[in-house]
């Protein structure tokens, strides 16, 4: 997965460490989201057992809730990155696009020459 960034020249045990950084940050909010689940529906029942109709709609909305929070986290991560890049490579990048777009002008020795002024310059 990360082979390519890896071949780029990127140490592999520092993108491992992003990894367990980027992982623990997941679980936290995986976690989270469970909370308010457990928090806002299943502790309505106390420590009575949910009736069974409650129950297959909670097993429902946990099922849903596992894609709802893999696109806010996919949507969360490019948000970031194109923040973070920007933060800190956005002046590099913007520099080398605009080299791109706009290469300096080379000059000839003829347009080197020192224009004359006076009344035939325009000859």
């Amino acid at each position: 997965m990360f082979h390519h960034l890896a071949k780029a020249g990127i140490p592999m045990d520092e993108l491992l460490e992003v990894v367990v950084l980027l992982r623990a940050n997941v679980e936290r909010a995986a976690g989270e989201m469970v909370l308010l689940v457990e928090r806002h529906i299943v502790e309505r029942y106390g420590d009575e057992m949910l009736p069974a109709e409650d129950m297959s709609q909670l097993g429902d909305l946990i099922w849903r809730l596992r894609p709802l929070v893999e696109m806010a986290g996919h949507a969360e991560a490019a948000r970031a990155m194109e923040i973070a890049a920007s933060s800190h490579l956005g002046d590099r990048l913007g520099t080398i696009l605009e080299k791109m777009q706009h290469p300096p002008e080379t000059t000839t020795a003829t347009d080197a020459r020192p224009q004359r002024r006076g009344r035939h310059s325009d000859r």
